[in-house]
């Protein structure tokens, strides 16, 4: 088991839809995606500071088979694009895809990104 210094942690878990960027709707498309104000410049602050950045967001759109991969990367490239004209970066993104209906299993798979987070990048 991996034992975890709090007192080193310097780790932020954001989601993306409604906390990055707004949300009309699902994002289809790179074009739908757009930031809401200020969001990168209070990632750039986060980054300043020496902490790691990561978003781990629910992406229903493609469970539901309305959104690929592909074009899911490409939003992403989008955001981080955005990011980076604030000077801002996430250090990766996680996805989950599940259709959120009442009670489901999705806060099992979004804890299994938190960990996927931890073992991968060691905080």
């Amino acid at each position: 088991m991996t034992e975890i210094s709090f007192s080193r942690l310097r780790v932020i878990l954001l989601d993306r839809d409604g906390v990055i960027n707004h949300e009309p709707g699902p994002i289809l498309n790179p074009e739908q995606f757009a930031m809401i104000p200020g969001s990168a410049d209070a990632v750039a602050r986060i980054n300043s500071k020496g902490w790691k950045c990561f978003v781990i967001t629910n992406q229903a759109a493609i469970a539901r088979g309305d959104l690929n991969e592909e074009v899911f990367e490409q939003i992403t490239d989008k955001m981080n694009l955005e990011l980076k004209k604030s000077g801002a970066h996430i250090e990766g993104q996680y996805f989950v895809r599940i259709i959120l209906t009442g009670k489901t299993a999705g806060g099992r798979q979004i804890l299994y990104h938190v960990y996927a987070v931890n073992r991968e990048h060691g905080c």
